[in-house]
């Protein structure tokens, strides 16, 4: 075998995979920050996340101090509070809801900085390397941190690094932490009493599933379903009732997981059309309360990590911003790049539309990936659970499933004339798939079969499925996004937009869209609570 040939082969074989690269990238932040992924170097990090009693006593004090008369003792709170980093979260959350405005926008201020210090990717590379590694002894740590995760969007992560490392001998102090004065504690050890308790030993949460806060009830809840146990099923119909909406998501989502079903239900709808479909859950129960089984663990979607990838087609570049509209990282000198998404372990896929291309980026925008032959033009992009990329291929119009190595995993041909310009993997492992020439959206199985379709578009672009079952459509030429139901009825809709080609339902309910004016976030009612100025044609993926 010539050397060169040799070598290319030993390339491919030592590939790390999508797993080991994740945790290749988490250990490098470790890395950076001088720590190793050992219980102990992570618990004293993790430490320095909450105060202790002292602490404590002088954040308050501080806090106290940011609307003060004496400007001197305003100044020298904001210099002892910044210089607390992570660690006056609590107290400034408090100061943030003051009736005095001065203080008021101190801590803002103060807060929005603390929160992204935290943010900044080593708490996340942390609970991701407990959750990987599975390592056991930080369990009242992770408690404790997660009041401030919660700030950061990380709570679900801290859900994670608690059911992986919790143990049955944490049971006493999990007991003690049920009583803490604060909520999210609370919940949070509820849910690990569920993941560490024998399934014959759950009695001791049936208290929690009539708690009167619906977090720790919803936690409490988990705990029955993850064991198949029924008990959990009456909190989480009456959960659908929460004044949350995240909390109304997740018990829809679970109660989808344990019936196969959505009885119409949507989270976000007015409180008129929700009774209505809860009223069909409340009469699902009374049939299925006893004989209802269902598989084991349930599944949870990906927590959002609150970022937002936008490409540039005319521009050439891509960048990625925060919830406060400041670019956080950056790519130029690119060809057309079109379809783009962010990964969990931080990296992102960007295709160059005109050169067939598709790369991965991490962090610090070096390329980790590349793959420089796609077989046609692509239209959209898609990690899967596996590693492997998903792609709507436009011309020739196929859907093919990329491996690592740049082979061709599994495809399917369709029509010329669909003309496919997205495609998403569903739970259920069928395809959704946009057809912007045959002007459909259609749900098929892997071998091509036609499970469900809708038509009546001018030039359909991309479409998703919502947590609720809903399918989102973006109708490019109509400039228009309209939401069906499973019967093909539109149940929302959102228009006035101009070249726009993406739309993305969020946990909370809103839609983030995007045209050539740039992105907005808006609620049901289609009021915009959030907006990003920028002309050009764009793609976006918040993750």
């Amino acid at each position: 075998m010539p050397r060169v040939a040799y070598l290319l082969l030993l390339l491919l074989l030592v590939r790390p995979t999508p797993a080991r690269a994740d945790a290749v990238s988490d250990t490098r932040v470790l890395a950076k920050h001088g720590l190793e992924a050992k219980a102990g170097s992570l618990r004293a990090y993790l430490r320095t996340l909450y105060p202790d009693g002292a602490a404590r006593r002088q954040a308050l004090l501080f806090a106290g101090r940011l609307g003060d008369e004496d400007a001197f003792r305003r100044d020298e709170a904001v210099q002892r509070l910044t210089a607390m980093g992570s660690q006056p979260i609590f107290a400034l959350r408090e100061a943030a809801r003051s009736t005095d405005p001065e203080t008021r926008r101190a801590a803002r201020s103060l807060l929005e900085d603390a929160i992204q210090q935290v943010g900044n990717g080593l708490l996340r590379a942390t609970l991701n390397t407990i959750t990987r590694g599975r390592i056991a002894g930080l369990t009242q740590e992770l408690l404790l941190v997660a009041p401030v995760a919660a700030e950061v969007s990380l709570l679900d992560l801290v859900h994670a690094a608690l059911r992986a490392g919790a143990r049955p001998e944490d049971t006493p102090m999990l007991l003690e932490r049920a009583r803490d004065p604060d909520s999210t504690v609370r919940a949070a050890t509820v849910l690990a009493l569920g993941t560490v308790l024998p399934a014959d030993r759950l009695i001791g949460l049936e208290m929690f599933l009539a708690s009167p806060e619906p977090r720790v009830r919803f936690s409490a809840a988990l705990g029955f379903a993850n064991r198949g146990r029924r008990e959990c099923l009456p909190a989480l119909v009456d959960l659908l009732d929460a004044d949350e909406l995240w909390l109304r998501l997740r018990a829809a989502r679970a109660l989808r997981h344990v019936s196969g079903t959505q009885m119409g239900y949507a989270a976000y709808a007015p409180l008129a059309e929700r009774k209505k479909t809860v009223g069909a859950w409340r009469r699902w129960l009374e049939e299925n309360k006893h004989k209802a089984t269902w598989k084991v663990p349930l599944r949870e979607g990906q927590p959002l990590l609150g970022r937002t990838l936008i490409s540039f087609y005319g521009k050439g570049r891509a960048i990625e911003i925060d919830a406060r509209g400041i670019t956080r990282w950056s790519v130029a000198g690119l060809s057309n790049p079109w379809a783009c998404v962010g990964l969990p372990n931080g990296n992102r896929l960007i295709t160059e539309y005109g050169l067939k291309r598709i790369t991965e980026y991490d962090a610090t925008g070096r390329q980790v990936w590349r793959h420089a032959a796609l077989p046609g033009y692509p239209g959209s992009v898609q990690r899967l659970p596996n590693g492997n990329i998903l792609l709507a291929i436009w011309q020739p119009a196929k859907i093919i499933e990329l491996a690592r190595d740049g082979s061709t995993a599994w495809q399917l041909a369709l029509q010329p004339a669909d003309r496919p310009t997205d495609v998403e993997l569903l739970d259920n492992g069928n395809l959704l798939i946009t057809m912007s020439g045959s002007k459909r959206v259609v749900e098929m199985t892997r071998r091509g079969r036609l499970v469900w379709s809708i038509g009546g578009f001018k030039s359909p672009y991309s479409a998703s499925r919502t947590a609720t079952g809903t399918t989102l459509v973006v109708d490019f030429s109509g400039g228009e996004i309209r939401e069906y139901n499973g019967e093909g009825k539109v149940v929302w809709k959102y228009g006035g937009l101009q070249n726009c080609y993406d739309a993305q339902r969020l946990p909370n309910g809103h839609t983030l869209v995007g045209d050539r004016r740039g992105l907005r976030e808006i609620d049901h009612a289609g009021k915009t609570v959030w907006s990003y100025a920028c002309q050009d044609y764009l793609r976006f993926h918040r993750y």
